[in-house]
């Protein structure tokens, strides 16, 4: 008699075998039942039952299924309906993603960021989770934090980690290894074995071979597959100092004064007229910068009071030491201008700017935010101003066409002029 449950121990062996029959019995189901994932999830549920530590049970060893058997052997029924769905891509109408890898081109998938594919699940209960609010510390066994956050995409947290391991798929280091390859893994179908496996989630085709073609280069995103200490540039590869296309000082690093072939757009009306070089009409360097408390051009967040009223008005930020050249206090008027245009803002007067000296010369450097335009809210008039783009240059890198607004040239006078 078991003192515990009162049953005769043999009545209770006789009932483990009839709980191994009935979950074999379940597993011959579930390969039938996959083309219908309502009944998979079903007989997990089922298989829930018998597949638990405490009650005891078997490993048992079903082919392919063997990795999803001893998920379920351990209790861990969504890593056993993730498994699943990720061998055979089996999604109920409207179920959410558990990778990118698994969306189709025939229509039966949607996506709005493919990076985010698997931040949100469906867990085994039918519920959501959001794996973003996950905060299970960093440990011995995870040390780079799977389960805190959600390192996008598929939660991967070093990219190219195939690098990690050397050509044969080892790692070339122990106390650094990331990911390596398996052998004895299970493969990508029944009939074959081998997989990338370790502590991060593979950037890579988990199951390339490092003696397949391919299998040896990490580098997945780029063409090549392989790395690089330069990339393609139109005015590359090697690096070179040059000065803005409008710039206070002669190149000292180079006899190339500036880039050759930056991208300089013909505009009509003297919309795009260029500073000469050290230019006296224009003397001081502009910069332009964001506000943490507004978005891009600021039509996303001008527009909203909470947001609109942490700023008094436009300003241009001026260093004290210009400040007093030209007269000017905190608060006071000034109009900033290039050969393209002007606009007129507040100047706000602090000690974040200092004069630089560059070739033995004096220069100032002042800095303007450019969330400002002509429409806001109307009880805020700060809330309107200029438009600081008006400013700057037409002109770009020639490989990614970013605009040069951090470096040009301008004039600072005190008051509306």
């Amino acid at each position: 008699m078991d003192e515990a449950s009162g049953e005769p121990v043999r009545d209770r062996g006789f009932k483990a075998r009839k709980r191994e029959d009935h979950a074999l019995a379940l597993v011959d189901q579930l390969k039938e039942s996959l083309a219908d994932l309502a009944e998979v999830r079903r007989i997990l549920r089922e298989l829930g039952r018998y597949y638990d530590p405490v009650l005891g049970g078997a490993v048992m060893e079903v082919g392919h299924q063997r990795a999803i058997v001893e998920a379920l052997e351990a209790g861990r029924q969504a890593e056993a309906l993730t498994l699943i769905q990720q061998r055979y891509e089996l999604y109920l109408k409207d179920q959410a993603l558990n990778t990118f890898a698994h969306m189709t081109d025939d229509g039966k998938t949607a996506c709005g960021c493919w990076i985010y594919t698997g931040v949100t699940v469906e867990g085994p209960d039918g519920k959501l989770i959001n794996k973003a609010n996950s905060r299970k510390p960093a440990g011995e066994k995870d040390y780079l934090g799977h389960g805190w956050g959600f390192s996008w995409p598929a939660n991967r947290r070093i990219i190219y980690n195939r690098a990690s391991a050397d050509l044969a798929g080892k790692p070339w280091s122990e106390k650094k290894k990331l990911i390596w390859w398996d052998p004895e893994a299970p493969g990508q179908t029944p009939d074959k074995k081998g997989k990338w496996v370790g502590l991060d989630v593979p950037d890579f085709n988990a199951f390339l071979a490092p003696d397949a073609k391919g299998g040896d280069k990490p580098f997945i995103m780029r063409a090549d597959l392989v790395g690089a200490f330069f990339g393609p540039l139109n005015d590359g590869p090697f690096p070179e100092h040059y000065e803005p296309i409008e710039s206070s000082t002669r190149n000292l690093l180079s006899k190339q004064q500036n880039n050759p072939v930056a991208k300089i757009w013909s505009v009509p009306d003297h919309k795009n007229d260029l500073a000469p070089l050290a230019s006296k009409d224009y003397p001081y360097v502009i910069t332009t910068y964001r506000l943490t408390e507004h978005h891009l051009s600021g039509v996303m967040s001008r527009y909203l009071p909470m947001l609109a009223e942490m700023f008094e008005s436009h300003f241009a930020e001026i260093s004290l030491e210009l400040a007093k050249e030209l007269g000017v206090g905190n608060g006071d008027k000034v109009t900033v201008s290039t050969p393209r245009g002007k606009i007129v803002a507040k100047a706000m007067v602090t000690h974040r700017l200092k004069p630089f000296q560059i070739d033995g010369k004096t220069v100032h450097q002042i800095g303007v935010p450019w969330h400002w335009g002509w429409k806001g809210v109307d009880s805020l008039p700060g809330s309107k101003g200029d438009i600081t783009n008006d400013l700057s240059a037409t002109m770009a890198d020639p490989t990614v066409y970013i605009q040069e607004t951090k470096a040009f040239m301008c004039n600072v006078k005190k008051g509306e002029v």
